[in-house]
């Protein structure tokens, strides 16, 4: 992002065209990274919620977390470097003030390439939070309608449902908000067809930007990310087993309320 606001203060491209392939190949890696990343996330939850019993076979240890993350990391950098070995061309584009793949001069090839990763993975994590959504409501139905002759506990699951609920829509909304307004941008260019300068500031701006909401969503609303980040933060080393036994039974009370331990 300071390269891009470098450009938008001076109006080009400062520095050498090594450099700017450099900084664009580090800018798709990251982006690439955090979009497969959340689609990892929104995978876990909804293994979690929705396949319990295949969770722990899916996801057995924090090791295990660490490898799923390496090859996230993986995937990202062989996606992101072809440009640099001739599949296509890094270069400085005026119209996002910041060096990036030239989605003007054909390679459609590579272009197919990202817009499938991008949309596999939009798919992922929209069909991924509405199973969630729909298994705990679901099972609130249920249980809302067990009590209701004695009206007992239904106030408290309805407050589940709902919590699940705005997580879910504040995942999604985001995304739509931060990542949707480039892709469709990159498409539009790579067709032929004029987008206005202002437009695509704004669009890479959002993009920019899904960089603070990510942590707030993840970070804030969730308590047990929260509770992982404050962990990783301050340096303290902690055991797998708790938590995932903590997880399962988190698991249990979302999907059989009726349990007597607390979400």
């Amino acid at each position: 992002m300071p390269f891009w606001i470098m450009s938008l203060y001076k109006g080009k491209w400062n520095l050498s065209q090594k450099w700017c392939e450099v900084s664009a190949s580090v800018l798709d890696t990251l982006g690439l990274a955090s979009i497969l990343t959340m689609s990892l996330i929104a995978l876990n939850r909804y293994v979690k919620v929705v396949k319990r019993a295949l969770y722990i076979k899916l996801f057995p240890s924090k090791r295990f977390a660490w490898l799923c993350s390496g090859v996230v990391w993986l995937v990202s950098v062989l996606i992101a470097t072809p440009p640099l070995y001739g599949w296509g061309k890094m270069s400085y584009d005026p119209d996002y003030f910041h060096c990036t793949f030239n989605w003007k001069e054909g390679h459609y090839s590579y272009a197919m390439l990202i817009g499938g990763v991008f949309n596999t993975t939009t798919f992922a994590i929209f069909y991924c939070y509405w199973k969630i959504y729909q298994t705990v409501k679901e099972s609130t139905d249920n249980v809302n309608a067990n009590v209701a002759q004695n009206g007992v506990g239904a106030p408290r699951f309805h407050r589940t449902d709902v919590k699940v609920l705005k997580s879910c829509f504040a995942v999604v909304c985001s995304f739509l908000l931060t990542w949707c307004p480039t892709a469709i941008s990159v498409f539009v260019i790579s067709a032929g067809v004029y987008i206005p300068h202002e437009a695509l500031k704004v669009s890479t701006y959002l993009l920019f930007s899904s960089s603070l909401v990510n942590p707030i969503i993840y970070g804030i609303m969730n308590p047990q990310f929260k509770e992982a980040f404050k962990k990783v933060l301050s340096c303290v080393c902690y055991g797998n087993d708790n938590r995932d036994q903590s997880h399962a039974r988190v698991g249990a009370v979302m999907i059989h309320p009726r349990s007597n331990e607390t979400g």
